[in-house]
C-alpha cells in the first residue's frame, strides 16, 4: 500500500518572501503589484522665492515660511522616477512645472522646491501632486493638494 506524503514546498519562483523575490539574483527587492505613489505635505500655499535670476516655486505655510514635502512611492520598475508636479486644473490635466528626481529614489522626505524656475500668478490656485514617471509616463499619480498662492500682508 502507497502512502501519500503532504508538506509545503515554499515559494514558487518570482513569489514575494521576507521583502524578497525567489529566484531574482542577489534577492532583489520585492516587485509591488501596482505602482503606487504618496505625496507627504501639509501645505495650504505656494510662493514664489527670487533665488539668483530665477524664480524657484515653494510650498509654505499660512505665515509664508517656507515647507519642505516628501514623496514615498513603490514602482514595479527601478528605472522609474518620482516627480513633484504642479497643475492647473483640479481635474489635473494642464501640467505647469514640476521637478523631477533621481530614478530608482522612491523614498524622499526633505523636498525643498516643486519647481526651479516658474513664476506664479497671484490669481491662479494650483493643484500639486506626485507623480511616478517611467519611459516619460506617468504611471501613478497622488492625491493632489490645493494651494493658493501666499501674499505678504500689506
Amino acid at each position: 500500500m502507497s502512502k501519500t506524503i503532504v508538506q509545503d514546498y515554499g515559494p514558487i519562483y518570482g513569489e514575494p518572501v521576507n521583502g524578497t523575490v525567489l529566484g531574482r539574483p542577489n534577492g532583489s527587492v520585492y516587485v509591488p503589484s501596482t505602482n503606487t505613489i504618496n505625496l507627504l505635505s501639509d501645505a495650504v500655499y505656494i510662493r514664489n522665492n527670487l533665488v539668483g535670476n530665477k524664480y524657484r516655486v515653494l510650498l509654505c505655510d499660512e505665515n509664508g515660511v517656507g515647507l519642505r514635502y516628501g514623496m514615498v512611492a513603490q514602482s514595479q520598475d527601478v528605472a522609474s522616477y518620482m516627480s513633484s508636479v504642479l497643475f492647473a486644473d483640479s481635474e489635473l490635466t494642464t501640467v505647469l512645472t514640476g521637478l523631477s528626481q533621481t530614478a530608482g529614489l522612491f523614498n524622499q522626505t526633505n523636498i525643498q522646491y516643486v519647481s526651479r524656475d516658474y513664476q506664479l500668478d497671484s490669481d491662479e490656485t494650483y493643484y500639486l501632486c506626485a507623480g511616478l514617471m517611467n519611459n516619460g509616463s506617468f504611471v501613478a499619480f497622488s492625491d493632489s493638494i490645493t494651494l493658493s498662492v501666499w501674499e505678504e500682508s500689506p
